[in-house]
């Protein structure tokens, strides 16, 4: 459909030109409207270092979710709003309706608090973390905040275009199937650092294991071991660039446990070792 490619290719300006951080979260209880929203090519995980170590080394990501579901409610009741996470994080909030009710919010972040010190400090002493290595997972947060004006010229299309997306959607894929595959997509979104089987979501959603096979490649355009992959190596690359923490650690960190067999994951997406893809992306500040 050209309109999804249209939000695809926005998706994609706003990250590569205009430096934004969006992503989408849902109200769980809300299965239709996130059967809807979910398969939209629109990014429901960040892979910030800095909130990736919190939420998957810290044990911090039940801590995240509530702030998300306070977010959901606050943009329900009030509309577009600012605010900063329990983390420091400083966000653009927007609300995303779908028949006529609020189901979803659409968030563009990761910048610095201008407090966001404050913040660490308080974290590393709640959590017993190592201030200094939290503070390398920090570098690569934005320090500059734009206006809401900007912001809004940026975002207001996008939001146009989920619109018109969703009100054609509805009409034409059936509610069950659209139930099933996004609690299964949104499950691998929250938790890919974890095992996840189609045997795991088969006990957990009612469906058969072809049956999640089967929808999963035909939706995502691949299985679940690769997409489970791409979104560790996504994740991966970023800690790579940005940070100088061991590489078997970061391939712990992002759920492959077994050294070689990240770099043999990570040469076969991206064509080359960590090792080389971290030499030719280093940071500049590292």
């Amino acid at each position: 459909m050209e309109s999804i490619q249209a939000i695809k290719s926005y998706c994609d300006y706003l990250k590569t030109k205009a430096n934004l951080s969006i992503t989408v979260h849902f109200f769980h209880s809300d299965r239709q409207a996130k059967a809807v929203l979910a398969p939209l090519p629109i990014p429901q995980v960040h892979f910030n270092p800095y909130c990736t170590y919190l939420k998957q080394a810290c044990g911090l990501h039940a801590k995240c979710l509530k702030c998300q579901e306070k977010a959901l409610k606050k943009c329900a009741e009030h509309g577009a709003f600012s605010g900063v996470c329990h983390a420091g994080i400083f966000e653009y909030v927007y609300p995303i309706k779908y028949n006529g009710k609020h189901v979803a919010i659409l968030s563009v972040g990761e910048y610095r608090a201008i407090n966001f010190d404050t913040y660490l400090k308080k974290i590393c002493k709640e959590n017993k973390l190592n201030t200094k290595e939290l503070s390398e997972y920090s570098t690569t947060l934005k320090t500059e905040i734009p206006p809401k004006e900007e912001i809004d010229t940026l975002i207001i299309p996008l939001l146009s275009m989920i619109k018109l997306v969703t009100a054609v959607t509805t009409e034409s894929i059936p509610a069950v199937k659209q139930n099933s595959f996004a609690s299964v997509l949104s499950y691998c979104n929250r938790f890919y650092t974890k095992k996840i089987t189609t045997e795991i979501l088969s006990k957990k959603y009612f469906y058969s294991r072809s049956y999640i096979a089967r929808t999963f490649k035909k939706e995502t355009g691949m299985s679940l071991p690769e997409y489970i992959n791409h979104l560790r190596i996504e994740n991966a690359k970023q800690l790579l660039k940005s940070t100088k923490t061991d590489i078997a650690q970061i391939g712990a960190s992002v759920g492959f446990y077994d050294p070689a067999y990240f770099t043999r994951c990570f040469t076969k997406v991206v064509g080359m070792t960590p090792k080389e893809w971290r030499k030719q992306n280093k940071s500049n500040s590292l």
